[in-house]
């Protein structure tokens, strides 16, 4: 059926328009005119390439606005909302948007200055497009707002410290634009709501000028998952440790600073924690007795393994690409590890890649759980042990890379589950 027509015969009275994935196009948006009443439009994923026409002047009342996967390659941002949002009473009406969706619109021009005024705005999407500029100065006014999404952009310049006002907002992205410069706890500033902050993708380092700061900000877990700041490992502790999560994904932000004695304390409750593809350097503390899973692969630790505290119950282990030395008992051998029936629980044990040299010792009697091991590209030397050939969930084994010698002890057949060796 032509949309045209079916536009023609909407009422004045209309409060919600949501015709999305309907391959209208912007020629039949000519016919929508008078609908004085609509609160609600949902358009998304159609084939609307060209600005709103003059019809929609009388549109005031909108709440929501979505206008995303269409294609707007072909006007700017400006044109586009330009006359939506300047409506004929000029009395601020246009303040009663709450929502606006132009994501992935593949749109462009700087973000307009009358989205300012917009102060009842509690969700904005910009992401995926080609909008250039600076982030303006007054989007710390927009004091309702709840989400900010402006990731996969153009936007260059450095964060307004005017976020650090928007006490309400849940959700701030940033990623994969040309943002460069300082983030500081100017911009953490009031963010008591924020739960959600992806930054990667940019140039931009996180620096304090406090000392001992610890923001008000539970960016944790979910915050700080894909946060790719050049960051110092105390300003990620701070931040991180502003909320009681479990989880900790502070995973490839150049962190470069060394593990400080209070690290774990700040954690008590800490169970998965992913650090790897930083620079972390000095010493890797003994391992608390909470965490299950940990992976610090791909930094620059130094020194012996650690020990696992009395009580461990991990399932991983990943301490692979760094400068660790010496013998590889500390881990196999110790009595620290919860077992059910003398059985270590851990799964995935990955040492490969460091400099750790000495024997294999006989302690495999008790990893009956391991699936996977990894022991490659050390300076491990003598005989494979005999008692790898418990390890009857093993699936893969590699210890390429190494000094070793002797035969293959014939225990290895047992290992009937072994796919990679």
């Amino acid at each position: 059926m032509n949309s045209s027509l079916v536009f023609k015969g909407l009422s004045s009275n209309l409060v919600s328009l949501k015709i999305s994935y309907c391959g209208v196009s912007s020629a039949a948006l000519d016919s929508l005119h008078n609908l004085t009443s609509l609160r609600s439009l949902d358009m998304r994923a159609n084939e609307l390439t060209k600005r709103i026409p003059k019809s929609f002047v009388n549109l005031c009342n909108l709440r929501d606005i979505d206008f995303s996967f269409n294609d707007f390659s072909n006007i700017s941002l400006n044109d586009l909302l330009g006359g939506l949002l300047d409506c004929e009473s000029h009395i601020g009406r246009s303040s009663l948007l709450e929502e606006l969706d132009i994501s992935q619109t593949n749109i462009s021009g700087t973000i307009p200055n009358f989205i300012g005024q917009l102060t009842s705005m509690k969700r904005l999407l910009l992401y995926g497009n080609r909008i250039f500029g600076s982030i303006p100065q007054w989007i710390g006014r927009l004091s309702s707002l709840e989400e900010l999404h402006l990731s996969d952009n153009l936007l260059d310049g450095s964060l307004p410290h005017s976020l650090g006002n928007l006490s309400k907002l849940e959700e701030l992205t940033f990623s994969n634009n040309l943002l460069i410069g300082f983030v500081s706890e100017a911009h953490f500033a009031k963010l008591a709501s924020l739960i959600y902050l992806t930054g990667k993708g940019n140039d931009l380092t996180l620096l304090s000028k406090l000392v001992n700061w610890v923001p008000p900000v539970p960016v944790a877990g979910l915050g700080l998952k894909f946060l790719e700041f050049r960051a110092s490992l105390s300003m990620v502790v701070a931040i991180t440790n502003a909320s009681n999560r479990e989880f900790r994904y502070i995973r490839n932000t150049c962190i470069s600073s060394s593990m400080p004695v209070s690290f774990w304390k700040s954690f008590p409750n800490l169970m998965i924690l992913d650090m790897s593809h930083n620079r972390i350097q000095g010493a890797l503390l003994d391992i608390p007795a909470t965490i299950m899973i940990l992976d610090l692969s791909f930094n620059e630790f130094s020194g012996e393994l650690p020990k696992l505290s009395n009580g461990s119950f991990m399932w991983m282990l990943d301490l692979s690409s760094n400068f660790f030395l010496g013998s590889v008992q500390r881990i196999l051998c110790s009595n620290s590890v919860e077992k059910y029936s003398d059985r270590i629980v851990i799964n995935v044990l990955n040492l490969g890649n460091n400099h750790l040299s000495g024997i294999i010792p006989e302690c495999w009697d008790k990893w009956q759980e391991l699936w996977y091991l990894n022991l490659e590209n050390n300076r491990l030397s003598s005989e494979i042990p005999g008692t790898m050939g418990s390890l009857r969930q093993l699936r893969s084994l590699s210890m390429r890379g190494n000094k070793l010698s002797g035969r293959l002890p014939v225990s290895l057949m047992n290992l009937e589950s072994l796919v990679v060796l």
